[in-house]
């Protein structure tokens, strides 16, 4: 009960700085940054459900969804290496929802192999918390890593990094990835707080 309280309380503070127009545009015009250029942005509006099933320790379970949005990053050998979609929840879910996603998270991460930890990674950038993981190697995995965070008005970002079969990210190692990672997300959560003044 008091942590969904607080995460109310949170989400209304983040919300109150920027308006929700705002917000959205700010999400989806981020350039990028280092290897990765936004290459198209996508506005997918409503699924056919106002809702998609994601599973955690408990079952599966509804997180809702009202409006959708993904953007594409290329770098220079134009191949996708970062993807971002952006959700957003119904108002009076959206507490409930991040709850969720975060037990979904947990549950991705205690059942995929060649993590770097059996734990969620929690990152704070700028002042807002992000969550996901990163494999214990450059291999052939379809991604290296994955995070999300929750900006406020009601919306989910989650962000995706591609490695593919070929490496068309040319990651060389570990730490080079990891400080790739952690300036794209630095950066775009920067555009973030500047683009709400």
């Amino acid at each position: 009960m008091k942590k969904g309280l607080i995460s109310v309380l949170c989400v209304m503070l983040l919300s109150a700085f920027m308006p929700a127009t705002q917000l959205i545009d700010c999400l989806t015009n981020f350039d990028g940054t280092g290897q990765y250029k936004k290459f198209r942005a996508d506005h997918n509006g409503a699924m056919s459900k106002p809702f998609r099933v994601v599973k955690t320790a408990k079952g599966d379970e509804e997180i809702t969804v009202i409006d959708n949005y993904r953007i594409a990053y290329h770098n220079a050998k134009e191949a996708t290496t970062v993807s971002v979609k952006i959700e957003k929840s119904a108002a009076d879910g959206y507490a409930v929802d991040q709850e969720i996603i975060r037990d979904n998270l947990l549950y991705i991460v205690q059942h995929t192999r060649n993590l770097s930890y059996q734990q969620p990674d929690s990152l704070n950038f700028n002042g807002t918390n992000v969550y996901g993981y990163t494999k214990s190697k450059v291999d052939s995995s379809s991604f290296i890593g994955s995070y999300l965070f929750f900006p406020g008005d009601d919306y989910t970002v989650y962000v995706n990094f591609h490695l593919g079969k070929e490496n068309p990210a040319a990651y060389s190692s570990l730490d080079q990835f990891i400080s790739q990672r952690d300036q794209f997300l630095r950066k775009y959560i920067e555009q973030l707080k500047k683009c709400g003044k």
